[in-house]
């Protein structure tokens, strides 16, 4: 008695003069390198974008567990310090200035800034943890960060390109190597001062309402707690200065009426 032909299993398919082939086969794509290289660029601009969108709703999301979208903010504070740290290059390239330090010292120096931003987290989140909040310091110190790698980052590539500008318009005008702002109406630096100021204000505005969403912070607790913090990062910024970029609150007056202004100084 003959032997029954063998029937293929159920998965393949058996093609006339080929060979067996998978009914689940998935087509195969090509390596798309460019989107893997464009990856890490994407993720730095949608970690920016969503915190300066809505600092608090942010906040709130990191408290129930975050999301993969955003970068580590150490990883987000470095990348803000190399483009920094680039622009600093540039604008020597463009002067004819030699550089005062190494690449690597510049790029340490343009991370420093936010040990300072990392200290007014740290305070804050002591005097609300003194207040019933049960959130990680961590966390505050994350919040900072993240407006300081959005915020005190344009504020410095801002100055690069204002200096730029400066920088250009004195050897087009005038034929000359040097900054055409120092000799430019007073309108002229006083707009120069608002748009230093301006990032710098946001930083500090963004950083506390994100502090404040996360915490979940009353007012009169909260209050006392970026008094506090201010004040200790002025007392350290007096006490242990950085080389570097610092954020100052100043308090002028106009028309005999007190007016806190923030400004970086370097």
């Amino acid at each position: 008695m003959a032997a029954p032909a063998s029937v293929p299993p159920p998965s393949e398919v058996v093609p006339a003069g080929g060979s067996p082939k998978s009914e689940t086969a998935v087509p195969v794509e090509e390596p798309r390198w460019d989107k893997d290289v464009l990856a890490p660029v994407l993720k730095v601009l949608v970690t920016a974008w969503e915190f300066a969108r809505g600092p608090g709703r942010f906040a709130q999301r990191w408290a129930r567990g975050g999301w993969d979208e955003v970068m580590n903010p150490l990883a987000f504070v470095s990348v803000g310090a190399t483009l920094v740290t680039f622009g600093t290059r540039a604008l020597l390239t463009l002067t004819g200035e030699p550089p005062p330090r190494s690449l690597f010292s510049e790029f340490l120096m343009s991370l420093a800034p936010h040990l300072y931003y990392a200290q007014l987290g740290l305070v804050m989140h002591v005097v609300l943890r003194h207040f019933g909040s049960q959130r990680r310091w961590s966390s505050s110190v994350a919040m900072v960060l993240y407006a300081g790698g959005t915020f005190a980052t344009l504020g410095m590539l801002l100055v690069h390109a204002l200096g730029a500008v400066a920088w250009s318009l004195g050897v087009l005008v005038r034929g000359e190597k040097r900054f055409l702002v120092e000799q430019a109406p007073e309108w002229v630096g006083l707009s120069v001062v608002l748009l230093m100021m301006g990032p710098a204000t946001l930083f500090l505005v963004f950083a506390m309402r994100a502090l404040k969403a996360l915490h979940a912070a009353r007012g009169g607790p909260f209050a006392l707690a970026v008094v506090l913090g201010l004040l200790s990062t002025g007392a350290v910024g007096r006490l242990v200065p950085l080389p570097t970029l610092q954020l100052v609150l100043k308090v002028v007056s106009v028309h005999d009426i007190p007016v806190p202004i923030l400004y970086w100084r370097f």
